[in-house]
């Protein structure tokens, strides 16, 4: 039951399609009256009256369709732009009066008070981008001063400590400013070969004594930005070959690409399945076993994944291990 009482499971009465929905309403609303215009009308009536109704029958529906028509282009256009939203599809404002000149009234202010809100988006992010990026690289300086005057410091373990110190956050800066450029880089869509994609990191990882076992295969190209793509896939692997020293890569392709990156590895505890995918969080595994990192990686690669539209998960394994999934929605 709801929260109103009713029960989840109802039957349906009416077609799912809106163009279904409507030939019934009309067909009920003008079949209804005739109908029972046939029950009480004398015999000799009927035969006139029958000859109406076939008359009725075409333009009610060449009028149910037209309706409907006008209805559902610009509903599957408004659609197919919320497919669009976070894939890099990206329309001028000005032009957007101009783009919605069909449909009725109500849903053409729809479409482009939906596309208005997308272009907000785009150009908040962008510019959220852009700060973050500068107060990043300023934070240079000071780390470099920093560093200048603990190399004056007479105490060798207090000097030591304080190098390693800096020397973490100067690794930390220098990930943000790459991770923020990435960001911001308007990457064009293209045809990507995955298979191809993949077979490269396989071989790149082999010349490093890593092993990279790939299964299955893309049934197609996918259309994404590949340099985008090539680091998602490499920051799994990295983490892979880093905790369990190889790692197993499946495609399954279907509606959506999937790509599944598996290891043997620790795992993560459950309670830190969402937190790693936070910028600098490092797990407890990667900690204790003193695993070098900036906790970027994770977050870029599912930042990737949604700007293709898809998703990132991790799941621990039943046996051991962790595996990464990157679902890909195919447009």
């Amino acid at each position: 039951m709801n929260g109103r009482g009713l029960p989840l499971k109802t039957f349906r009465l009416l077609p799912d399609s809106l163009f279904g929905r409507l030939l019934v309403i009309m067909c009920a609303s003008v079949g209804a009256p005739l109908v029972i215009a046939l029950w009480i009308a004398p015999d000799d009536h009927r035969v006139s009256l029958l000859g109406t109704i076939f008359l009725l029958v075409p333009p009610v529906a060449i009028g149910v369709y037209l309706a409907a028509h006008s209805i559902t282009r610009t509903l599957a256009q408004l659609t197919a732009e919320a497919a669009s939203l976070g894939r890099g599809v990206e329309r001028n404002v000005l032009d957007l009066h101009e783009h919605h000149l069909h449909g009725p009234h109500e849903l053409r202010s729809l479409s482009f008070a939906f596309e208005l809100a997308q272009s907000r988006v785009q150009s908040y992010v962008s510019n959220r981008s852009r700060t973050l990026a500068a107060v990043s690289h300023d934070l240079k300086a000071p780390l470099t001063r920093m560093r200048l005057r603990i190399a004056t410091l007479a105490d060798d373990f207090t000097r030591e400590k304080l190098e390693r110190d800096v020397d973490e956050l100067n690794a930390m800066v220098q990930s943000a400013i790459s991770m923020l450029r990435d960001l911001e880089e308007s990457e064009s869509v293209e045809s990507i070969d995955v298979n191809a994609l993949l077979a490269r990191l396989q071989s790149e990882y082999a010349e490093m004594g890593r092993s990279v076992a790939v299964m299955g295969r893309a049934r197609r190209p996918y259309l994404g930005r590949g340099q985008s793509l090539r680091r998602c896939l490499t920051n799994l692997i990295d983490n892979a070959v880093k905790f369990g020293e190889s790692a197993s890569v499946t495609l399954e392709d279907g509606q959506a690409l999937r790509v599944k990156v598996a290891d043997r590895g620790p795992g993560i505890a459950p309670e830190e399945i969402e937190k790693v995918f936070e910028p600098f969080y490092r797990a407890r595994a990667a900690l204790a076993r003193g695993v070098e990192g900036t906790g970027l990686g994770l977050s870029i690669a599912r930042d990737i994944a949604l700007g293709h539209g898809g998703e990132l998960k991790l799941r621990n394994r039943e046996a051991r291990g962790l595996e990464a999934e990157v679902v890909l929605p195919r447009g």
